[in-house]
């Protein structure tokens, strides 16, 4: 008798605790949240950008921190790009942001204005070009799995910013140009959703 009053009592002392931690997860797994959290998210692909008429293409990678809210997501960011362009050489950009996205339902859709730097290696000259970047980049992804806090989704990211050429004098042919471009993600995010 005693054996069963000791299982009733730690049956309910662990029963809330249960349905907290069950109310925890149901909330980091929603794909809005009903109250702020902290939120990070990190993801990778391969991607092409054309600049000057020259195309290039390598890796993509990105990270950021913000909070998740019921009306979006929000955060600070930083992308990195290193590839090559026709004929081999190396071209690397660095951006940082600020990004807001909105769920509906297991898609997300958002935007990223952001500022950064291109550099491309040239053949004719030891300096390499460099470049300030300035502009604004889609995403749209599609969550594949929710789970214990942890979202990963597949999607796209286009790209469209101006290039201002660094020293430009006005004399050289190294002005503002479009720098256009997409990569194909894999992304992981993470809701902390701890009371």
């Amino acid at each position: 008798m005693i054996a069963l009053w000791a299982a009733v009592a730690l049956a309910g002392l662990l029963a809330p605790r249960a349905a907290m931690a069950a109310e925890d997860n149901k909330e980091a797994d929603a794909p809005a949240p009903s109250s702020v959290h902290l939120a990070a998210r990190a993801w990778a692909g391969a991607g092409a950008r054309s600049l000057y008429d020259v195309y290039f293409a390598g890796g993509d990678a990105h990270v950021g921190v913000g909070v998740d809210a019921p009306s979006g997501t929000y955060g600070l960011s930083a992308s990195f790009f290193g590839g090559v362009i026709e004929g081999g050489l190396p071209a690397l950009q660095v951006g940082f942001g600020f990004y807001l996205e909105w769920p509906v339902g297991p898609l997300r859709f958002g935007f990223e204005p952001r500022i950064g730097y291109i550099g491309i290696e040239r053949v004719t000259t030891e300096r390499q070009f460099g470049a300030y970047t300035f502009g604004v980049a889609g995403h749209a992804t599609v969550d594949l799995i929710r789970r214990d806090g942890f979202a990963f989704a597949v999607g796209i990211e286009p790209t469209a910013e101006v290039a201002a050429a660094l020293g430009n004098d006005g004399a050289s042919s190294d002005g503002a140009a479009p720098l256009l471009g997409a990569t194909a993600i894999v992304q992981v995010r993470y809701r902390y959703a701890e009371r």
